[in-house]
């Protein structure tokens, strides 16, 4: 309801008579402070009653700009100004410096007027405060209070009301102005005065002493009138004023000594009111002080070498906050639990030595108390839940607090408890490095039951995904130590979360989800995508000890495998992208027990090395058709149409632009085609790796004559043709010749050196390839790995030919040894004069049988170092081989 329509036509005379009651200094000074209340709360919901007590005249004033001889410029510009009848006369003469503190301004009506300017700000009443602005003493009037002494205040409520509000009221215009102007130089300063006379260390010290002060103090308060409460008010408003600061300009920072000084004083507030009796106000100010003391550690990262001496105060603050009777310190609880992750993660890597082992028990007790709360809000149902928490929560809290609002708070608070205690396990195993310090006492409080058995009741009813996302990533890195990593197996990892992880996907197709986009998103897919670098972590650790419940793992989601390899033929988002690489990598881990794998699952290996196969072909011709993937991502990027339609349209337009685009490159391809480029070398490269361990290992079938040769199939087919996105073309030789001459050219453009590979087209600037792709997300070191393991796949496959007894025949092997004798022949040359139009291509980090070969003869184009002395070995194989 708009008060000013219901006072009609008095409302004029109204205002007059409140504007001469608040001017008179004969009128009794409560009467002044409850007008000042009463326009404060018209500024929030009474636009058009405080508009007319503001009283602001709006003039335009002509200005000359730039006078020139033609004649000057005339510029308008609107001027504010305050109308005689403004309340804001009144409350500057209140706040006017000289009359502070006297009869003329007793502390509760200082504390009115600012309180009064406070809201202005609060509604962003930017006439008002534009006028505000421009009055040159005005920030130092209303900082006024801040420097005076409390102790000498008649006072002390409403001064230190006064000060709060001051202090919220620069806060806000910090924040206002932050980013888009520079503070008004009365404010700049006010804050450097602020600094210079140490007031943020003597600040911090009265908030200290009136916490202490008020530990002992009980109180039953409802929440109505606590709100008033100064001390909150206060401490509220000291909050405000560093987080604004923390995060603004460097130039009103203190030092590093007085931060360091004023989180122990918070540290230490927080520490008298927890071991003091419980009332409103102790619970408040807790999850204020503590708030503050989690984001300022954020913010002050300079800090955490002296914050983490202070490890033993926040932990003892922590487990005072285990008690079952505070359950109203659940929220003060995550937000503790934070702080001690913090400083772990500045720990992390350091000196794990530094954890004291009764210090590790201690945080271990905290985590596992916090961690029962998974069990108790993630698999009790709603109705189980409500009457534990409604009796405990009722018995502390305002009666006329409705229950259904109470019981979501207490919920969602809940929640997020044993999600932080999950993170904080994480940070504090990663800290302390030796599973010997941390393991026992896990198997004794029966950690990972409890975690397992909650994320798989989570999957089941399709709740607490980030607790599921936070179980996972802790899962990650236990499976690096080995004994940890059995400990996990043999509670039952696989029993729990195999079967229910099916139902996290149902489309047939992996699609991506607006939320999937931001790589920050949690999502079920990304769930998915962390159970498999599970699974290939463990599999990496424990090797055979883990082999039955990987292939376990591959049986049931082996259709969604197939599925998702097929799918990144045509979806090029980030996500399946992803999820294609996660699973080519545990393929790859899967493949290096290809007999025991064959031996349980001969048709799922049949399948798989097919689809790896016309994964690693498709992939190659795109890679050596830059302008069709090109083209593919932006078709792809076109919203409106259902993904399959979108794939059969694109597949269907491939025949012709395939003799459009040919293999012609980009001088200065796109950061989104790089991008995706080297997605698709990281999945070939795992791809190629794991098809590795499906044909003859070369030196075994180069050397020994009594290898079986019909246990590895011959994976590529007997044709030289360059590879095509069709789905009627098969995998080759030809796909593999492909593929060592597109890793050439890629090399060439990350060096800066032309290459000259038969793949590539003549380009009417070739000077322009000679500059070297900055920045680019391709790395050599991949290309280098994708190059190795494709020329082990043609050597082997080719041995594997010619020693075929039965289905090959003598004139398509001398066609082997032809063509292929000749397709190496000039990749060797091309890559001869990349090593001396100056290449110089890093090893890769990934050690292989060939580049262990040495060559026997020193007269070759390639010197002696590993990486070349691989290549010597390549034309060796030329030469003593296939002639």
């Amino acid at each position: 309801m708009s008060v000013y329509g219901c006072l009609g036509t008095h409302a004029v005379a109204i205002r007059d008579t409140y504007l001469y009651r608040l001017q008179s200094h004969s009128e009794d000074s409560r009467l002044r402070v409850v007008i000042l209340e009463f326009l404060s709360a018209a500024v929030d919901s009474q636009p058009g009653l405080i508009e007319m007590f503001l009283n602001l005249n709006f003039q335009e004033k002509k200005m000359t700009v730039a006078p020139g001889k033609k004649g000057d410029k005339i510029k308008t510009k609107q001027v504010i100004e305050i109308g005689k009848l403004s309340c804001l006369h009144t409350v500057l003469d209140i706040l006017d410096e000289q009359k502070q503190g006297t009869t003329h301004c007793p502390p509760d009506l200082q504390c009115a007027a600012i309180g009064f300017l406070l809201a202005l700000w609060r509604g962003r009443q930017q006439a008002a405060m534009t006028v505000l602005r421009e009055r040159p003493e005005f920030w130092k009037e209303i900082s006024a209070p801040l420097f005076k002494d409390l102790t000498k205040c008649t006072d002390m409520s409403s001064q230190m009301k006064a000060c709060g509000y001051a202090l919220k009221l620069m806060a806000l215009e910090c924040f206002y102005i932050q980013g888009s102007a520079s503070l008004e130089k009365g404010l700049q300063d006010i804050l450097k005065k602020f600094n210079q006379e140490q007031k943020f260390k003597t600040w911090s010290h009265i908030i200290r002493d009136m916490m202490e002060d008020r530990a002992g103090e009980e109180d039953n308060v409802e929440d109505v009138f606590i709100r008033e409460d100064e001390g909150l008010i206060l401490l509220q408003a000291w909050r405000m004023f560093l987080l604004v600061l923390a995060s603004g300009p460097a130039s009103g920072h203190p030092s590093d000594q007085v931060k360091n000084i004023i989180l122990n004083d918070i540290i230490s507030s927080i520490k008298f009111q927890v071991v003091a009796a419980m009332s409103t106000f102790h619970v408040r100010a807790c999850l204020l002080l503590g708030s503050m003391y989690l984001s300022l550690l954020k913010q002050w990262p300079s800090l955490h070498g002296d914050q983490w001496n202070k490890l033993v105060d926040v932990i003892f603050i922590t487990e005072h906050l285990t008690d079952e009777d505070l359950m109203s310190f659940i929220r003060l609880r995550v937000v503790m639990l934070s702080s001690i992750t913090i400083l772990l993660q500045y720990q992390r890597g350091r000196n794990p030595k530094a954890l004291e082992e009764t210090t590790i028990s201690r945080l271990l007790s905290i985590i596992c108390s916090s961690l029962r709360h998974s069990k108790m809000y993630y698999q009790k149902t709603s109705s189980s839940i409500s009457k534990a928490a409604m009796k405990k929560a009722s018995s502390k809290s305002e009666k006329t607090v409705d229950n259904t609002e109470l019981l979501g708070k207490l919920e969602k608070k809940s929640e997020q408890l044993p999600i932080v205690a999950v993170y904080m396990l994480d940070e504090l195993i990663l800290s302390v490095g030796s599973e010997n310090r941390w393991l026992q006492i896990i198997r004794q409080q029966s950690v990972f039951a409890l975690l397992l058995s909650t994320v798989q009741a989570c999957m089941e009813s399709m709740k607490g995904l980030e607790y599921v996302e936070s179980v996972l990533l802790l899962f990650l890195d236990i499976a690096t130590f080995p004994e940890a990593a059995e400990g996990l197996q043999v509670t039952g990892l696989i029993q729990h979360i195999c079967l229910p992880l099916s139902r996290v996907y149902t489309n047939n197709i992996p699609q991506t989800t607006k939320a999937d986009k931001t790589e920050s998103s949690v999502t079920w897919l990304g769930v998915y995508r962390l159970s498999l670098s599970l699974m290939t972590g463990m599999l990496t650790t424990l090797k055979h000890g883990f082999l039955t419940d990987a292939l376990n793992f591959f049986g049931v989601h082996h259709d969604r495998m197939q599925q998702c390899l097929k799918a990144v033929e045509s979806n090029y988002t980030t996500s399946c992208q992803k999820e294609s690489d996660l699973t080519m990598q545990f393929i790859f881990q899967l493949s290096k027990y290809f007999k025991e794998w064959r031996f349980q699952m001969p048709q799922a290996v049949e399948q798989i090395q097919a689809s790896v196969c016309y994964l690693c072909h498709h992939i190659i011709a795109l890679l050596m058709r830059p302008r069709l993937l090109q083209h593919l991502i932006e078709f792809d990027k076109k919203g409106g149409k259902d993904d399959k339609v979108q794939i059969v349209h694109s597949m269907g337009s491939l025949t012709r632009l395939q003799h459009q685009t040919s293999t012609e490159d980009f001088d200065l391809p796109s950061t989104e085609l790089q991008t995706v480029q080297s997605g698709l070398f990281t999945i070939v490269g795992n791809g190629l790796a794991a098809l590795k361990h499906f044909t003859p290992d070369f030196l075994e079938i180069l050397c020994s004559p009594i290898i079986d040769v019909s246990e590895y199939p011959l994976l590529f087919a007997l044709a030289f043709t360059s590879p095509t996105v069709d789905h009627d073309s098969a995998p080759s030789f030809g796909s593999l010749v492909a593929c060592i001459n597109t890793c050439v050219r890629f090399l060439s453009k990350l060096e800066g050196v032309r290459s000259t590979s038969p793949l590539r087209s003549p380009s009417k600037s070739p000077q322009a390839r000679l500059v070297p792709l900055k920045d680019s997300p391709i790395q050599r070191s991949v290309v280098m790995f994708v190059l190795e393991n494709a020329l082990f796949l043609i050597m082997s496959q080719c041995l594997r030919y010619l020693k075929e007894p039965t289905s090959v025949g003598q004139r398509d092997k001398q066609l082997l040894k032809r063509e292929l004798g000749s397709e190496l022949g000039a990749f060797l040359q091309t890559l001869q004069r990349f090593f001396r139009r100056g290449g110089n291509v890093s090893s890769p980090g990934v050690t292989s049988p060939l580049s262990l070969g040495k060559s026997s003869s020193h007269h070759g184009p390639f010197t002696d170092n590993q990486e070349q002395a691989y290549f010597n070995l390549v034309r060796q194989f030329v030469n003593q081989i296939l002639k």
